[in-house]
């Protein structure tokens, strides 16, 4: 009995490294019968793994744990699932945010997701060993999220965390909760039907549609082929109709990819009874019709394909788009360029030279250029030069509305942009030759002119002021003569796509020349322009500070006397002086 309580005496005596160095020299010493004797002297689980170590066979990167360990390293990572369970309702905790003192706090279903993913990461290599060792239940991932929802229920209402779904779970998170299920289902169907149950009892989280698709699309053949049929037998039925219904939907993402899989036909048949809700329907049924070498169906199909990107599945034109008639750029849902439209663009283009379509060839073309290069205005001068456009002008006039619209940062709805501007002479100057340099600087000039005598209108095109005032010091030593001028009328980082080919044709347009006039309309109205510490936004003064600044570098004589006034107007207002001070002014 003594020798049985010597392994704890080590235990409590010695540090880890030093039981290490200890066990490594008995193991050194020990010899062949010594060592079996041990082995069989040892409970299977540790004889095991000790086996395993004092007598490898091939070489293998599996770590070596007895279950004992493994489930000790297991219900660890539990008990810090529990400790995220614990936290939920806390009003103050982890799980509750503020953006801003004077608004009220919400519930982060983010940053439980964050905690929930890292803790799933460490499980998932751990989860098919675990299962086989029979020492969980088959609901375990199951009733662990239903905890969690539980816990997101007990916060106030006011905090919003049950309305709609209020905790999207990560990739890691449902990929567990899936392969933990799959190992206890006896059928394929018995584990698809077991996954819809549980999404559908969801009340305020929800699953990764993208795990859940990949994970299914990752099954054994036959697997997914009886889910197929079993999802294609039911696609009528009234629950499996509204999965289905919806391309943005996982299961009509499995069923769709399914069918390419194991019926092309009904794959196809699918793809143009949802072309109208997602344009990437169209690309199987164009690669079809050129497989059949029927190009005349190709190019109807490209139309319809591009029709449905113009929409966005969002609504119904009662006419449908064609290129000649506007820009993809110009589509609500333009955010950039997608590789597949560029690829069907370039198709579609050499489908109609085929066909000798020569105004929808000069159209595609130009659609492909300002798709693909809408902010390169060097490319889109060489394709105007280079393409008989003669038949649809105003595709050009379109992409300088464009231009025009992500200079000044309007937005393509916004009614009040400028459809006649100093961007819109620029491209207009660089793309006719018969203009140029003489009729831009005319034009800008006359504009100038105009500002500097109309107090009203130059606050009304401030945006155009502030971004012509910004090119010109990247192109010229305005910057560096009036840096109060530049820091005022910054731009924002959001939006600056085309900033490098407007300022290149500015140079070319010889616009630093203009600087002198421009500095003098900002020197007539900087004081108008400067605003009222009045109407202050939570006592922030730093803008006031700054146009004051402004106001000193352009208008000395005014810059004394204002703060003189407001000395006297706004003496209390703290924040405001020590804004002025940090910029030298008091």
């Amino acid at each position: 009995m003594k020798q049985k309580r010597v392994g704890k005496k080590v235990l409590e005596a010695l540090t880890n490294d030093q039981i290490v160095h200890l066990l490594d020299e008995v193991f050194t010493l020990s010899g062949t019968q010594e060592t079996e004797t041990l082995l069989s002297n040892l409970p299977a689980d540790i004889a095991g793994p000790l086996s395993e170590i004092l007598r490898p066979g091939k070489a293998t990167s599996k770590k070596i744990v007895s279950d004992k360990k493994h489930l000790e390293k297991w219900r660890k990572l539990w008990r810090r699932w529990a400790d995220i369970e614990s936290r939920l309702g806390d009003e103050d905790g982890d799980y509750v945010a503020q953006e801003h003192d004077w608004e009220a706090p919400y519930f982060d279903g983010s940053a439980l997701a964050e905690d929930m993913e890292g803790i799933a990461k460490e499980m998932l290599p751990l989860l098919e060993k675990t299962y086989a060792l029979g020492k969980e239940e088959d609901d375990l991932f199951e009733e662990a999220i239903f905890i969690l929802e539980k816990g997101i229920k007990s916060y106030p209402e006011w905090m919003g965390a049950e309305y709609g779904d209020s905790c999207h779970l990560e990739s890691t998170v449902t990929e567990c909760l899936l392969r933990w299920r799959w190992l206890a289902s006896n059928s394929a169907l018995t584990f698809l039907n077991e996954v819809v149950r549980f999404e559908d009892e969801l009340e305020l989280m929800e699953l990764d549609r993208g795990a859940i698709t990949d994970f299914f699309l990752d099954l054994p053949e036959e697997d997914r082929r009886k889910i197929y049929e079993h999802i294609t037998e039911h696609q009528d039925d009234g629950e499996w109709c509204g999965r289905l219904d919806s391309p943005h939907s996982e299961w009509h993402q499995i069923h769709h990819a399914l069918a390419k899989m194991f019926d092309p036909d009904a794959h196809l048949d699918a793809c143009r009874r949802m072309l109208e809700k997602n344009w990437r329907y169209g690309l199987p049924l164009i690669k079809e019709l050129l497989k059949k070498k029927d190009h005349a169906g190709a190019e109807k199909m490209c139309e319809q394909t591009v029709a449905s990107f113009f929409k966005d599945g969002r609504r119904r034109e009662e006419k449908m788009w064609r290129p000649e008639g506007s820009l993809l750029i110009a589509a609500p849902m333009y955010t950039g360029t997608s590789v597949e439209v560029v690829r069907l663009l370039k198709d579609w283009i050499g489908m109609t030279k085929k066909l000798g379509m020569a105004t929808r060839t000069a159209a595609l073309s130009f659609q492909l250029v300002t798709y693909q290069t809408p902010h390169k205005w060097d490319k889109v001068k060489k394709a105007v030069q280079q393409t008989d456009l003669s038949q649809v002008s105003h595709l050009i006039e379109e992409w300088q509305m464009f231009a025009v619209d992500v200079s000044l940062r309007y937005g393509l709805s916004h009614d009040n942009m400028p459809s006649d501007c100093w961007v819109k002479w620029l491209t207009d100057a660089g793309l006719d030759e018969t203009k140029g340099r003489p009729w831009f600087s005319g034009k800008l000039k006359k504009w100038l002119t105009a500002l500097g005598k109309d107090a009203k209108k130059f606050k009304n095109e401030a945006r155009l002021v502030h971004t012509l005032t910004q090119d010109l010091a990247d192109i010229s030593d305005l910057g560096k003569s009036h840096p109060c001028l530049l820091e005022a009328t910054e731009v924002s980082e959001g939006e600056k796509r085309n900033i490098s080919s407007r300022r290149a044709w500015l140079g070319k347009m010889g616009a630093q020349q203009l600087v002198p006039p421009l500095v003098g309309c900002w020197r007539k109205h900087v004081v108008g322009m400067l605003p009222d510490p009045k109407h202050a936004d939570q006592s922030r003064y730093e803008d006031h500070a700054l146009w004051l600044d402004l106001v000193r570098e352009l208008d000395p004589a005014s810059f004394e006397k204002i703060l003189d006034q407001w000395r006297e107007a706004h003496k209390r207002r703290r924040n405001l002086w020590k804004a002025l001070e940090r910029r030298g002014m008091r």
